[in-house]
């Protein structure tokens, strides 16, 4: 019968700290000792999955091939300014249309 020896690992669901971290101490900080972090890398995997921080986030319709239903003219803070004030006053017609119905 062959015996094998099984150790237990150390397993963290937070990644260790980068190597440069360790020069952040209070001492060095309080003397502005301290230089700044690498450039953050544009092209990285994260669960097998490639990403590059130079993509997109979110592709436009017309990319997809998808009809823009509304036109891109307008800016988008008044728009969901627009929607915003829509759904306060849908909420305050429910409101009352409940207050109607109790009394």
């Amino acid at each position: 019968m062959n015996s094998v020896n099984v150790t237990a690992q150390a397993v963290s669901p937070f990644p260790a700290p980068p190597d440069y971290a360790q020069h952040y101490t209070s001492d060095r900080i309080a003397q502005g000792a301290v230089l700044p972090p690498p450039p953050v890398q544009s092209e990285f995997t994260v669960f097998g999955e490639d990403y590059n921080l130079d993509d997109e986030i979110i592709r436009s319709l017309t990319s997809q091939n998808i009809k823009q239903l509304y036109s891109s003219k307008n800016d988008w803070k008044s728009e969901m300014k627009k929607l915003n004030r829509y759904i306060f006053c849908k909420n305050l017609e429910v409101f009352f249309a409940r207050i109607v119905k109790i009394f």
